[in-house]
């Protein structure tokens, strides 16, 4: 007897519809979606401590890089699960301003991670927004990206044009030529451990999203930066270690948490609805059996999304309460 064949990655058809592409690149979009989530979040959580104007600056900063790096995350995973490329190339001129800021906003973070020493730094965040206000008027007039698109195993990426590659390349060279040796010396004649969490979360966050190059100039590498959730996580604590009562306040005190979750649960499924909209043709809803088979799936989703509100709706001050609505 033949044994049975095991396929454990199963290879996507040729010419497969918009909606088994989407389901066979799925797992790639799920690093980047994790990212976009996180920094969401942690931007939420940056403009909340902006009321504190003597770190307004810093946590300006820090919002600004959270919510570059989150929008570069669901620009990633839009890239694997999205096949049709106009609609692809019209999501990323949309999003591309929100990344725009993560070079800028980087600069002036390390600047006041460092302690304001070093003016070098706010020399590069000024050369870095004169390459970002290039990028919006690449965006404005509709010429960001060139309309090519190079197909890779992880997604489609569009081609970047002459007005954002200026915008990648400066903050590269400012990196390996400014902000680490910055680094480097500030921490020889400071202490490593009081500031290993920023200094190793920001140092990750900026190597991956170094990693995006080479996606970027056309080489076909899966682009790390999916992954900075795990360094915004790191930086998040190395920034917020001193300031828990804050975030308890923020979160479950004046039940904020709950309205978070729900926004965003809200985002989540518009977002759904949106690619559903997108991706399928009247031909393909008519040739879809889904009826009955569907109405299992989609009772449930009602089911455990109106017993997560519910849940979490009834005590939102309690941790208890938010942590089963967010399992749920």
């Amino acid at each position: 007897m033949n044994p049975y064949p095991l396929n454990p990655i199963p290879e996507m058809p040729i010419n497969p519809t918009e909606i088994l592409y989407f389901w066979y690149n799925l797992p790639f979009a799920v690093p980047g979606t994790i990212t976009f989530i996180v920094g969401l979040t942690l931007t939420v959580i940056g403009i909340f401590h902006l009321r504190k104007k003597e770190h307004f600056g810093y946590f300006l900063s820090f919002s600004g890089t959270c919510a570059g790096f989150g929008i570069l995350g669901l620009i990633l995973s839009l890239r694997a699960i999205v096949r049709d490329e106009n609609l692809l190339l019209s999501l990323n001129t949309y999003l591309y301003p929100f990344v725009l800021l993560l070079a800028p906003a980087s600069y002036h973070l390390v600047y006041y991670i460092l302690d304001k020493k070093y003016s070098i730094i706010q020399w590069a965040a000024i050369l870095n927004w004169v390459t970002t206000l290039f990028g919006f008027i690449g965006i404005l007039k509709g010429e960001a990206f060139t309309g090519n698109f190079i197909h890779y195993s992880f997604g489609i990426y569009p081609v970047a044009s002459f007005y954002l590659k200026p915008w990648a390349v400066l903050a590269t060279i400012g990196y390996i030529l400014i902000g680490f040796p910055a680094y480097y010396f500030f921490l020889k004649s400071h202490s490593f451990h009081e500031r290993r969490f920023l200094v190793v979360g920001h140092n990750l966050l900026l190597i991956l999203v170094i990693s995006n190059l080479p996606s970027f100039i056309g080489i076909p590498i899966f682009p790390a930066s999916t992954f900075s959730f795990i360094p915004m996580c790191i930086l998040a604590y190395g920034i917020f270690n001193s300031d828990f009562k804050d975030l308890k306040r923020l979160f479950l005190d004046k039940s904020r948490l709950f309205y978070i979750l729900n926004i965003f649960l809200s985002f989540v499924l518009l977002l759904i609805a949106g690619i559903v909209l997108f991706t399928f043709s009247p031909d393909d809803y008519d040739t879809t059996r889904w009826y009955p088979w569907l109405l299992i799936p989609l009772v449930s989703v009602f089911v455990v999304v109106g017993l997560g509100i519910f849940i979490g709706g009834t005590s939102p001050y309690r941790l208890i309460n938010q942590l089963g609505s967010i399992s749920l």
